[in-house]
């Protein structure tokens, strides 16, 4: 399961020294270079706090340093940003306090805090009952604590959101969804939702990790020659959409090297089986060590 952070929007002009640097801040970030982007926004934290703006201004730049290391993989960071942000607005009731519960709640989860996430989650809903990405973001927390029916309350609540906004529903969410389901070993329900989240899904990143799960759903239904296209076509998108060397490359490869290995062991089990001949089982068993 991967997520999204949200944005505190700046809405003050670009006039002093701190916005220019906020907003570099911002376009290094977008631009995926975020060691440079911190450095950027440290110092208009700085310049900010030197001429006492606003709290509104200093949230929105400490929204963004929280944003930038977590996208570094700094998640312990992040979280002490976006809870420094979640101070200046806490109690408001505003769409800049959701957001920073629910980036904090995101970093926590990242950190693997997830009953800390879900309380951070559920009062960003206090705030917005109506948000579709907060009702997932708690679906994924309950997820990992197993707590797979109201897990799946909480996806269910996203979709619906989604549908009666007229939004474009998620394949995110359906993923999820059907993760709840093979979890709890429910194959079949679970195909069945992961085939409607391929077809929301356009190709890329997102939909090859989508393709690599329904292969393992397929093999475990038995439907191995289905599977293997999966892998083929997961590993296909996932290629032209990161580097050969990125980490979701290799687990495709893995998954395909394993379903390779099954299926080469047991029709070399089976051809075992189907003879009498001592030799030739001692052969392919020395073999297959």
């Amino acid at each position: 399961m991967r997520v999204a952070l949200l944005t505190i929007v700046l809405s003050a002009p670009a006039l002093a020294g701190w916005q220019e640097r906020y907003r570099a801040g911002e376009l290094l970030l977008s631009q995926g270079r975020p060691d440079e982007a911190q450095r950027a926004l440290i110092i208009a934290l700085r310049e900010a706090e030197a001429v006492a703006v606003e709290d509104s201004s200093l949230v929105v730049i400490l929204d963004a340093l929280g944003r930038t290391e977590f996208k570094a993989g700094r998640y312990r960071r992040a979280k002490t940003y976006f809870e420094r942000s979640l101070g200046l607005v806490r109690g408001k009731g505003t769409a800049e306090e959701a957001i920073a519960l629910t980036n904090a709640g995101t970093a926590l989860q990242a950190l693997g805090e997830n009953t800390r996430a879900e309380e951070m989650f559920r009062r960003a809903l206090q705030v917005q009952p109506r948000n579709a990405a907060i009702w997932h973001l708690l679906g994924q927390s309950l997820f990992e604590e197993r707590r797979y029916m109201e897990a799946e309350t909480a996806l269910r609540q996203s979709l619906t959101i989604q549908e009666e906004s007229a939004d474009r529903v998620s394949g995110a969410i359906l993923s999820d969804l059907a993760s709840i389901y093979s979890a709890q070993r429910q194959h079949r329900q679970a195909l069945d939702i992961l085939d409607r989240a391929i077809t929301a899904t356009p190709p890329g990143q997102v939909r090859a990790r989508m393709l690599a799960n329904r292969a393992i759903l397929r093999w475990k239904l038995g439907h191995r020659a289905d599977a293997e296209s999966d892998l083929t076509q997961a590993l296909a998108e996932m290629e032209a959409a990161v580097s050969p060397l990125h980490p979701d490359v290799a687990v495709i490869l893995h998954s395909y090297a394993a379903v390779l290995e099954i299926t080469k062991t047991q029709q070399t089990l089976e051809l075992v089986q189907s003879t009498g001949s001592r030799m030739l089982r001692t052969s392919l068993l020395d073999y297959l060590r």
